[in-house]
């Protein structure tokens, strides 16, 4: 069987191979392919799965529907082109195709009805949960992307049980199995932060775009005014290996001094804190952190999606904008404490590090939360093991 997975954007991307993986373990004779219709395409190109169109990087980091501005950039930088050349591939590779695994919003669903074959679609990108809490069964989903899921047919599969009952409620063929982004969070248990169980850990999320280290640089500028009594260890996420360096030289001017220097990971002292800049590390950092201060979109979910309390303020020009940072608190209610100022006050910022790390009642309320919107690890399984069982006759020899 020939499959192909169809995502737009780079965590859609990595959705996409989780459930690869899965697909290959029970089918390992099917041949798979990606197609990444905006991004780098990097998480399938480091995995060996290859890509039927060459990627793109967009200017506007896939964020175009949050500015005209953006979305001009991506039109100046080739766009239109871009989207000719992928329909002119779908379209000579549609009589081989078998299979169609749609990841994120509805463009990878659009691609899919270009081909017409059986397609499932797995909805990362919307949930419910975005809408005014006044109308619960207002779907996130328009009457216009409705139609399209009916039109293809698609077994569709949404973030979150929410969702995924108006969605049935309206007609489409919906089923809720979890959220299979909480599946691609990694863990290497050969990192030695040096932790200890006195250890106040805060994990900082700058983002993976274009803006990260701005972000970075926001984010310290008001660490470094917080002059808390408790030593803390904050553990930075840094994206690309090769930025480590910048960061720590960001950090040059402020009496932080370096103790460590491997390639992915430094280790930078004061009199009092510690700092790890971290690359490839993700998974420790938010198993390891007890509070996060975060302008990251799929890693705050991710760090609520295993109940850790997450602190935000708008930054950056690209993704973490006060449009995004307001949508992703009605998303994560209230495990994400979100601070409406580029530069708040000290005295709220410790007030919330307080209370992440000392409302026992306000983290039970954030695991369940997580429960509530994220559901159980190993979604992509139960995903990959229906859809066998939907196309596979003889799906009970596995």
């Amino acid at each position: 069987m020939n499959v192909l997975f169809i995502s737009n954007g780079e965590a859609e991307d990595m959705i996409a191979l989780s459930l690869i993986r899965y697909w290959l373990h029970f089918n390992q004779d099917d041949r798979v392919a990606g197609l990444a219709i905006a991004g780098s395409g990097k998480s399938y190109i480091a995995n060996d799965i290859p890509l039927v169109a060459p990627p793109m990087t967009m200017p506007s980091n896939g964020f175009a529907n949050q500015s005209w501005k953006f979305l001009f950039q991506d039109f100046e930088a080739g766009l239109i082109s871009h989207i000719k050349g992928q329909y002119k591939v779908l379209k000579k590779l549609g009589p081989q195709i078998d299979y169609v695994v749609g990841v994120g919003d509805i463009v990878p669903v659009i691609a899919t009805w270009l081909i017409d074959k059986p397609n499932s679609f797995v909805g990362c990108s919307r949930s419910d949960y975005y809408n005014d809490p006044a109308n619960p069964k207002a779907s996130s989903y328009s009457s216009t992307k409705i139609s399209m899921l009916k039109k293809t047919r698609s077994l569709v599969f949404p973030r979150d049980l929410k969702t995924t009952l108006n969605l049935q409620r309206l007609g489409v063929n919906a089923e809720y199995l979890g959220n299979p982004m909480m599946d691609c969070i990694s863990h290497s248990k050969n990192l030695d932060l040096g932790l200890t169980k006195y250890s106040r850990v805060i994990g900082i999320l700058p983002g993976s775009h274009d803006d990260c280290r701005e972000n970075f640089r926001s984010i310290m500028k008001s660490v470094l005014k917080l002059n808390m009594n408790k030593p803390h260890t904050y553990l930075v996420a840094v994206s690309n290996k090769e930025d480590i360096p910048k960061y720590s030289k960001d950090l040059s001017n402020s009496n932080w001094f370096i103790q460590k220097t491997d390639p992915k990971h430094y280790v930078l002292k004061n009199n009092k804190d510690e700092i790890h800049l971290l690359n490839g590390y993700f998974g420790n950092i938010l198993m390891s952190s007890h509070v996060i201060i975060g302008t990251s979109g799929t890693g705050n979910e991710q760090a609520v999606g295993i109940g850790i309390p997450v602190i935000s303020f708008p930054c950056g020009k690209i993704q973490y904008t006060k449009k995004f940072g307001e949508a992703q608190k009605r998303l994560l209610g209230k495990a994400l404490t979100y601070i409406p100022s580029p530069e708040p006050s000290i005295e709220v910022l410790i007030k919330c590090i307080d209370k992440a790390f000392n409302d026992s009642a306000y983290r039970e309320e954030v695991r369940k939360i997580s429960l509530e919107r994220f559901g159980e690890f190993g979604a992509s399984e139960r995903i990959v093991t229906r859809i066998l069982k939907e196309i596979t006759p003889n799906y009970s020899d596995y």
